[in-house]
């Protein structure tokens, strides 16, 4: 029998930020903050009841190193 390959899963950007979150030890506060966004919609996006702007997905990449187009919707491809 052949060796089959086994692709690679991708985990959803909300699930890898909200265990990111978790693994931190910082409060959402904090996080918030450093995000440049508010804790309400922190809470939204970790809550999956709102999506996650360009900008906003480029500030989680620079915070976090979840890259941006793990967060459906934001372009595989962004602008130089």
């Amino acid at each position: 029998m052949g060796a089959r390959r086994r692709e690679k899963k991708r985990v959803p950007g909300r699930a890898r930020l909200l265990l990111w979150v978790t693994e931190s030890g910082k409060s959402q506060r904090e996080i918030s903050a450093l995000l440049g966004i508010s804790e309400q919609y922190m809470s939204q996006i970790l809550a999956g009841s709102r999506g996650v702007s360009l900008p906003v997905a480029l500030e989680i990449e620079r915070v976090t190193g979840i890259p941006v187009r793990d967060f459906s919707g934001i372009p595989r491809r962004v602008p130089a």
